[in-house]
């Protein structure tokens, strides 16, 4: 009634009678997610000091865990408060995301890209961020939603 749990294969054979297996499996994959993390968190923060470049700011804020965030936020013409939103279950991690939109679409508008531009951040974040940091645009400050939508006199 006890039998053991076996795996086998042409090469290794596992059961439920070795946990040191079991561990250093576990051990394995949570490395592997920790690594793609790091990587992930080091990108970012790279593509981010670009842009902070690009606005005239320090490049240091972007390698800061949630003040990278904040002046993100900031530079999007939103609150940098509005990243307290994430911590709040369901409603406020979607108003989050809603501030975080609007904060990249208005990045987006300065550094001379269309409002389609958004897109990009919505749906495939890393190419945003690779595209805003490494193309030739300058950033406008006066560029944003309502600065373009007046029509101006001449």
């Amino acid at each position: 009634m006890n039998e053991p749990f076996i795996i086998t294969s042409s090469e290794t054979t596992i059961t439920n009678s070795d946990p040191a297996v079991a561990i250093a499996a576990i051990m394995s994959i949570f490395v592997v997610i920790l690594l793609f993390i790091v990587i992930l968190y080091v990108f970012s923060a790279i593509c981010l000091g670009q842009i902070l470049k690009k606005a005239g700011k320090e490049a240091w804020p972007a390698w800061v865990p949630f003040y990278n965030m904040w002046v993100l936020f900031e530079l999007g013409d939103q609150k940098g408060a509005y990243i307290l939103f994430q911590f709040v279950p369901f409603v406020g991690q979607i108003i989050y995301f809603i501030f975080l939109f609007i904060a990249m679409y208005n990045i987006g508008l300065k550094l001379g890209k269309s409002g389609a531009f958004i897109l990009w951040g919505i749906f495939l974040a890393p190419v945003w961020y690779v595209w805003l940091a490494f193309d030739k645009s300058k950033w406008n400050n006066k560029a944003t939603a309502a600065h373009l939508a007046t029509p101006s006199s001449k």
